[in-house]
């Protein structure tokens, strides 16, 4: 990318200094209301999840390339008009690696965020590297060394200090200008379409995971269970979780893998028998009945309901033809000059792969079709066919 900077319509200085903080629903009401008429608004966010299961919103950024509103959501009441901005398929949203902000306004505002340019991916469709970070893009685009002292300041106490002030100002003021050069060098590439198209996926993905049941998948170590043991994993999996959210603590504080996958390998008939080793004396006092009530469930389960273990890993039984889809796919980032990890990603060329998979991949219907997905189709094809 190159490094020239982009012209801002007035300093850093200027805009830091005209910067609105926030706190009534009016306010709101007015800063979103002049972002939807720029059509376009940089958003970030600050928040706190140390010791919850959710994201404990602190502060919000809103930019647009001449305005600068600190939201304070700790003070506003009604934030109607900020959920109404996020969906609004009209106005383009600038995150940087969007998806933690993403849900942070899901489950603050119940928002479905659309229309999303993340400018970490616009990044790499211009040649960087691949999940670049916020620092070193400013650093790249505008010559400017992020301070980071206050990315891990308290922002959830009142009144913020200056540095926070200008840190959380800065942080949209350099996106703004970092996006106004990057969309345009983007659509002189024909490579706009690309970034928006790849960030409502991450979107969707976010929106995914949150809907999607867990299973055995989501407990590290659960693999190597029998088929009775998995159904258990993918049961305490969903309880775990259930519970964090219950008690918004995170999951790990609830139960960690390793005792949920004790659990499903021993199933016992008296989960008490377990306390202290393998499992805490608090876990087993606090969620003993609720646990053993769960595990004589799945005990009860006829067998063909139980889920099958896992085959080979796709990697080791197709490693040869894996090599060569990545070397085909990453020569054609390289033509291009996209970072390879756009295409070339192992989790990206396996879904070729898939077992149950579609003929075509769902990541692979769209702009990676028409550079790579033909020729890696025709790959798989021949391989098949070679059978």
């Amino acid at each position: 990318m190159s490094t020239e900077v982009a012209p801002s319509a007035s300093s850093d200085t200027d805009r830091i200094a005209a910067a609105t903080l926030v706190t009534t629903t009016a306010d709101l009401d007015a800063a979103c209301a002049a972002a939807r008429a720029a059509g376009t608004v940089i958003v970030d966010t600050e928040f706190e999840r140390t010791d919850t299961y959710y994201p404990r919103v602190a502060l919000v950024q809103l930019a647009t390339r001449e305005r600068v509103w600190l939201v304070d959501p700790l003070e506003v009441g009604d934030a109607t008009a900020l959920k109404d901005l996020l969906d609004d398929a009209q106005v383009e949203k600038v995150l940087h690696s969007c998806s933690e902000d993403i849900e942070v306004f899901s489950h603050w505002l119940g928002a479905r965020v659309v229309n999303v340019f993340d400018t970490q991916l616009g990044a790499a469709f211009l040649g960087q590297r691949f999940g670049i970070g916020y620092g070193e893009l400013v650093q790249n685009a505008l010559g400017v060394e992020v301070d980071k002292k206050e990315t891990r300041s308290n922002w959830l106490q009142r009144p913020l200090t200056d540095a926070q002030w200008r840190y959380a100002c800065l942080d949209v003021i350099h996106l703004a200008d970092i996006h106004a050069q990057m969309r345009e060098r983007l659509e002189v590439l024909g490579r706009l379409e690309w970034v928006l198209e790849e960030s409502a996926a991450i979107v969707a993905e976010v929106h995914g995971r949150a809907e999607t049941p867990l299973e055995w998948r989501a407990v590290k170590g659960a693999a190597n269970l029998p088929p009775r043991g998995l159904a258990a994993a993918s049961a305490l999996a969903e309880w775990r979780d259930r519970t964090a959210r219950t008690l918004d603590r995170p999951r790990n504080r609830v139960a960690r893998d390793e005792h949920l996958v004790a659990l499903a390998e021993h199933l016992p008939t008296d989960v008490d028998a377990l306390r202290g080793d393998p499992l805490p004396h608090g876990m087993v006092k606090r969620w003993g009945p609720e646990l053993q009530a769960l595990i004589d469930e799945v005990r009860a389960r006829p067998e063909q309901t139980l889920p099958a273990p896992p085959g080979p890993a796709i990697a080791r039984t197709q490693a040869p033809l894996i090599k060569r889809l990545r070397g085909v796919a990453r020569g054609a980032a390289e033509e291009l000059g996209l970072a390879d990890e756009l295409l070339s990603r192992k989790r990206l060329i396996e879904l070729w792969l898939e077992p149950e998979g579609e003929p075509v991949p769902s990541a692979w219907r769209g702009w990676r079709w028409r550079i790579a997905g033909e020729r890696l189709q025709g790959m798989v094809r021949g391989a098949d066919a070679a059978q």
